[in-house]
């Protein structure tokens, strides 16, 4: 049997000022656990490569027992297995990373934290690098050996796209403290932030009926204020779905929360399901822009000339 490089035995101390472990996690062994729970004692940087395959792939790496971890690199996500969780992470991470996970735009990556660990306001990087998943998940564990966030996560979060292009379907990021909570997009490589479904005729399945547009940040709505792409180079394409700029300040009772969203220098596309209201905006940036908006979009009548939506060079409407 292929032996792990990591093992739920295994006792690591560093004894540096910054210690690294890198570990390939294959497919399980005679015990058949999806998870690998190892101790590690002051370890700073984590690398670990999901190599596995089919009902044999390890997919869960349990920090439960790791201490002073601040950073996690994720190399490689085998397609055929599509999902590879990083549990119970017990410190806050500066950096979360992602690279070569080629899921065909579907499949599961998860950074999950211990219960009250991302507590509070908390800011950090994710970057991604040759990544087609359909959903990351960024937040507090919902159960071991399961996909899903439902509470504290990063109010500041730098989403960097480098390597190559980069798609997340859905990137969860359920906010709880705050209502000045940020996603910043930096990176050079083109970020798409956004699902798409199509729908065929039944009589000549060649041919789309209709595209259903979802995805895009999640699980922060009345927290999140901006949506700052200023200093991407690549194109980005974002669905701002239900909610987004109309759910209320967060932790009060009828107050709007005014949300601002910014594209970046390149040629980028916004899908619109929800209501762009007087005090939101969206910014197109330098490149030539396309607004979309499909079932659910609207811009509020009465805020033209407010320059509520600026720098968006092409108009589709899909209902």
């Amino acid at each position: 049997d292929r032996i792990n490089s990591l093992q739920d035995e295994d006792v690591l101390t560093g004894t540096s000022a910054k210690n690294t472990l890198t570990a390939t996690l294959g497919n399980s062994n005679d015990n058949g656990a999806e998870t690998i729970t190892p101790t590690l004692n002051n370890m700073d940087v984590v690398n670990v490569a999901f190599t596995g395959s089919g009902d044999g792939a390890v997919k869960n790496l349990d920090l439960q027992d790791a201490t002073r971890v601040s950073e996690v690199n994720i190399s490689r996500v085998a397609s055929t297995s599509n999902i590879a969780r990083i549990e119970n992470v017990q410190s806050v991470l500066s950096k979360m990373s992602v690279k070569n996970s080629n899921a065909n735009n579907a499949g599961t990556i998860e950074f999950s934290f211990g219960t009250d660990v991302l507590k509070g306001d908390n800011a950090g990087t994710l970057e991604v690098s040759n990544v087609q998943v359909g959903t990351i998940n960024v937040g507090q564990n919902i159960s071991t050996g399961g996909s899903g966030v439902n509470a504290n996560s990063y109010e500041t979060l730098t989403l960097n796209s480098v390597g190559s292009a980069n798609t997340i379907g859905t990137l969860n990021l359920p906010m709880d403290t705050g209502t000045a909570g940020k996603v910043v997009i930096t990176g050079d490589k083109n970020l798409n932030l956004s699902s798409a479904t199509t729908i065929n005729s039944a009589t000549v399945t060649t041919n789309i009926e209709a595209t259903n547009f979802s995805g895009g940040i999640s699980g922060a709505n009345g927290r999140l204020t901006a949506i700052d792409a200023s200093a991407f180079t690549g194109n980005l394409t974002l669905n701002i779905g239900n909610g987004t700029f109309t759910t209320g300040k967060a932790d009060t009772s009828g107050v709007v929360q005014n949300v601002t969203i910014t594209g970046g220098k390149g040629n980028d596309t916004f899908y619109l399901a929800d209501t762009i209201q007087a005090g939101d905006s969206l910014t197109g940036g330098d490149g030539t822009d396309t607004l979309t908006i499909v079932n659910g979009g609207n811009i509020t009548s009465g805020a033209t000339g407010s320059s509520i939506v600026t720098k968006v060079e092409a108009l589709n409407v899909f209902m």
